[in-house]
């Protein structure tokens, strides 16, 4: 048991997505815990928030490499909704697809332009990548939700298949039963990333301009806590992923 604990640990530190989750779990616990002992220990929380500042721009050099990746799922992986069936799920996942294939070149600007790269300013290219990093969660926000009610729907009606119209030993029952199950696991999924996607728009709000509603005004331990919620959700849906290809 210890053992394949390990070897799915190591597993996860030598693939980049599992190393990307783990480092963003660390940034922001780093800032929660920040937050939370500012007070009773102020030198403490000055070298956490030093090492979740050090995490994130690891993370930004990384995703210096992203814009092949992220063209590959969008054109042979659905990343632009190729796959969804319904058309508002399709156009809502399209435009998402597109902004964030444009928010790596954008945030590539930003970095270049902060380490006096290229002889602009960086502040608005920050700016503009948080920005279309937050509209690009309200289109996944939308596109969950749409989700969930067309899930909502089918799982009515199968519930009403399985209540009227088969017995319970019957093969139609059985295969309404399996189409339930699968049904019910897609419906959490959806949930539990439109609650991420809720605490990651919470993070890209306050990372916006001074003024735009919470901009800039999150306490560490509020922050910390929408990023880490994110992480673990980001986490976890990796996990049942990872599960679900193994079963196949």
């Amino acid at each position: 048991m210890a053992a394949s604990k390990v070897k799915q640990t190591v597993t996860l530190l030598e693939s980049y997505r599992g190393r990307d989750k783990i480092m963003r779990t660390i940034q922001f616990t780093s800032i929660l815990t920040s937050g939370l002992i500012n007070k009773v220990a102020p030198a403490n929380a000055v070298k956490l928030k030093t090492v979740a500042g050090q995490l994130g721009l690891c993370r930004v050099i990384l995703r210096l490499f992203d814009d092949i990746p992220m063209l590959a799922y969008n054109v042979f992986a659905g990343g632009l909704g190729q796959k969804e069936k319904d058309p508002l799920v399709r156009v809502l996942s399209l435009i998402k697809g597109c902004i964030d294939q444009l928010f790596f070149p954008v945030e590539h600007i930003a970095w270049a332009a902060e380490n006096k790269l290229i002889d602009i300013g960086s502040a608005k290219w920050w700016l503009l990548s948080v920005t279309m990093w937050g509209i690009s969660l309200c289109f996944d926000i939308m596109r969950c939700a749409v989700q969930l009610l067309k899930q909502h729907q089918k799982i009515k009606t199968v519930r009403k298949d399985l209540e009227t119209e088969h017995p319970p030993s019957s093969d139609g029952h059985d295969a309404d039963a399996s189409e339930l199950k699968r049904l019910e696991e897609q419906q959490k999924a959806s949930k539990l990333q439109l609650l991420k996607d809720f605490c990651d728009l919470g993070c890209a709000i306050h990372w916006s301009a001074p003024g735009f509603l919470w901009a800039q005004k999150l306490p560490d331990s509020v922050l910390g806590l929408l990023g880490t919620m994110s992480s673990v959700l980001g986490f976890h849906a990796m996990l049942v992923q990872q599960r679900k290809q193994k079963t196949k």
